[in-house]
């Protein structure tokens, strides 16, 4: 071929250059419709906020575009001030729980009346207890001494009949007690359960009431309408929050294209937002699935939206961002194939440079096909297992050919 050229690069120069190679490889690359596209915020990932009533807004301290919010998480409070009607209403409610404390009050005090009739109560019945222990410890010794007369006859069996009668007496007289002083007791801590009432009437400082202002979705605050100490009306947008950690892309298909698109859930796409890089969905190591195909065409520009879900974790991604996609209509096909990155095009010819062995070097001439995200069809010029140069393309392009 007139147009190969042989390169003969040393191998120092190899090394300095950078020169890296990899085999031609049959691959299924994702080719086929070019379309734009518009980077969407998932419906349920955008949110605002809105008060429930009007009244004057007080958002959290630090809260500003980008803050972090959880769902649920309490932004702000909205003061409602109430009217004439609303204030006399408050008023009624005040006066009506000062009465209530006043009444708990008493009561308090009536229950440590009690508690304190019942401990001396029970001081006594103590005092009873412990003088009745006293008399059946003598009545005992009496006892003993009784029946230790009667066996050497010194007293008759009446005698000890009244000291074991005495005995009896002084043991119901100790369980008597002792069970009033448990009975006591137990009174004493069912009054006391009475004082846990607790009870406090609220502080009415000025008319106002209080509404928490909360964040419906977790995500990112992207746009503040209100200022803290604005008087605002029921249901107007205060704070809009987003979450773009998942984004949909939504491209426009012409109708005409449709079924080709139909048949594929793959596709790539790149942004000027990702600095060109491309990304891959539905394939194996693509991160990214398509969501619909839209059912109605446009009439303006007879086009269709087909959605698709990427993730978006480091958020480089933003809502309205355009995006460049590729919808993949090559099928289950697989064809010869090189980076795009070991390919030249020079004075309208393309080129990629083959390494022979050693340190020979052949730049020639090849023909594209399809158009990947990362790779060219090659249709002739190659062979599988030739070896391209994929890194030090740039330094070899300005290797004078050998004589």
């Amino acid at each position: 071929n007139a147009l190969q050229t042989a390169l003969t690069v040393p191998k120092e120069s190899q090394i300095l250059f950078g020169i890296k190679t990899e085999p031609v490889a049959v691959r299924q690359i994702t080719s086929g419709l070019k379309t734009t596209g518009v980077v969407r915020a998932r419906p349920d990932a955008r949110a605002v906020v809105v008060p429930p009533v009007a009244g004057r807004i007080v958002l959290r301290a630090g809260l500003t575009l980008g803050s972090a919010v959880g769902r649920g998480e309490q932004i702000g409070a909205v003061e409602q001030i109430l009217d004439v009607s609303g204030q006399t209403e408050l008023e009624s409610q005040r006066l009506e729980v000062e009465a209530q404390q006043r009444e708990v009050e008493a009561k308090r005090l009536e229950i440590r009346n009690t508690v304190l009739q019942l401990q001396a109560q029970q001081a006594d019945q103590r005092a009873k207890a412990n003088q009745a222990r006293t008399q059946l410890a003598q009545a005992q010794r009496e006892l003993r001494r009784s029946e230790n007369l009667l066996e050497v006859g010194a007293v008759p069996r009446k005698r000890v009949e009244e000291a074991q009668t005495a005995v009896k007496v002084a043991e119901q007289e100790v369980a008597s007690a002792e069970q009033q002083v448990k009975l006591l007791g137990n009174q004493i801590k069912q009054t006391n359960a009475g004082q846990n009432i607790f009870f406090r009437a609220p502080k009415v400082n000025q008319p106002t009431r209080s509404f928490p202002l909360t964040a419906p979705v977790a995500g990112i605050v992207n746009e503040i309408k209100a200022t803290s100490g604005q008087q605002v009306e029921s249901g107007a947008e205060l704070v809009s929050i987003v979450n773009l950690s998942t984004v949909l892309l939504e491209a426009q298909v012409f109708e005409k294209d449709l079924p080709a698109v139909r048949e594929s859930t793959r596709a790539s796409f790149t942004a000027s937002a990702l600095s060109n890089e491309v990304y891959t969905i539905g394939t194996p190591d693509g991160d990214g699935r398509l969501v619909s195909v839209g059912q109605t065409v446009d009439p303006n520009t007879r086009t269709v939206s087909v959605i698709y879900e990427v993730k978006n974790p480091l958020q480089r991604l933003r809502d309205g961002n355009f995006v460049e996609i590729t919808i993949d209509t090559s099928g289950d096909a697989k064809v010869l194939a090189v980076p795009k990155n070991a390919v030249v095009n020079e004075q309208g010819q393309t080129f990629v440079f083959v390494f022979t062995g050693g340190e020979s070097f052949e730049k020639r001439p090849v023909v594209t096909g399809a158009e990947g995200a990362d790779f060219y069809e090659v249709k002739s010029g190659l062979k599988e297992g030739d070896r391209i140069v994929t890194t030090g393309v740039y330094q070899l392009r300005a290797t004078q050919p050998t004589a």
